[in-house]
């Protein structure tokens, strides 16, 4: 089964973020508005958006002319991640790796998007008091 884990807290086995130095590499070209990168081609609202557009991307579905040469590398290469510990900066929040995952069939794209209907961990603490 694949894995992802931040690269702060655990080892991987292969990096999928974005690379300053090799063009063809597993990292997401959407990023949040609210961070601050230079490695990010599109910028979207919000993190459910980021990994829509990412799913819809891979899928050829939307933002067909968003480094299509990438893409059609990482559609190539996509069965080198089966089985690996993938590494990126967004776990434990849901993570582009997550589409990975669904793109390899191992989980459903709902699964990966109900991260985003849980009440967040701080909010239902606060609420026993």
């Amino acid at each position: 089964m694949t894995r992802v884990v931040n690269t702060h807290k655990e080892k991987c086995s292969r990096y999928i973020g974005r690379s300053k130095t090799d063009e063809m590499h597993f990292g997401n070209p959407f990023f949040v508005s609210t961070k601050k990168t230079k490695l990010g081609k599109v910028e979207v609202a919000s993190l459910r958006e980021c990994l829509l557009a990412f799913n819809d991307w891979l899928d050829g579905t939307r933002y067909t002319d968003v480094e299509p040469e990438r893409r059609a590398w990482i559609l190539e290469n996509l069965e080198q991640l089966r089985g690996q510990t993938l590494g990126c900066f967004c776990k434990p929040k849901p993570c582009h790796g997550d589409i990975y995952r669904v793109k390899l069939g191992e989980i459903t794209l709902e699964e990966v998007m109900a991260a985003f209907d849980e009440p967040a961990k701080e909010d239902s603490q606060i609420s026993l008091f």
